[in-house]
């Protein structure tokens, strides 16, 4: 962890989505640190494509994007594009997110990316709630290390729209 520059007691992985979900999907990724190292800890995100995250910890999660405040995180959330720094107030415990691309964006949702742009929203009002149950109780059930690709993959793969007449241009 030394490469990445992480403090002690802070564990992060990276891992390449299925072949099928290359271009849609940009990586997925796990964190993970213990609560009396990081609690209170205040990182700073920088601006990024949308993305979708689970936050598995046992304590709230509150983040700052300009003047909107989100506290709580929603468990299963959809961040949007963001064109700023956004500010994390964490208190240790596990976070898995899936980076999006524009292409990723328009084969999941069926709505408007500029609408989402720097905001936060529960995840089950783009995708069926019962889709968000089931990825929330099978990353619970995992061992949050290596079987998370494996379980993304899935449930993405089972979600995501065949290409469409605009991909080319969205490319």
């Amino acid at each position: 962890m030394e490469r990445f520059g992480l403090p002690d007691h802070t564990a992060a992985r990276f891992e390449m989505p299925a072949p099928a979900l290359r271009g849609l999907v940009g990586s997925y990724h796990v964190f993970d640190s213990k609560k009396e190292w990081r609690d209170g800890v205040k990182p700073w995100l920088l601006p990024s494509w949308p993305a979708i995250r689970f936050i598995l910890a046992p304590d709230a999660i509150a983040l700052t994007i300009g003047s909107r405040r989100y506290d709580p995180m929603p468990v299963a959330a959809l961040y949007g594009n963001a064109s700023r720094a956004m500010q994390m107030t964490t208190h240790g415990g596990v976070t898995i997110g899936v980076d999006l691309t524009p292409l990723g964006w328009s084969r999941l949702f069926d709505a408007r990316a500029n609408d989402y742009r720097d905001r936060v929203v529960p995840l089950d009002t783009l995708l069926p709630a019962g889709w968000v149950a089931c990825a929330l109780d099978r990353l619970r059930a995992s061992d949050r290390s290596t079987q998370v690709k494996a379980i993304l993959d899935d449930l993405l793969l089972a979600i995501v729209r065949p290409p469409g007449r605009d991909d080319d241009q969205i490319v």
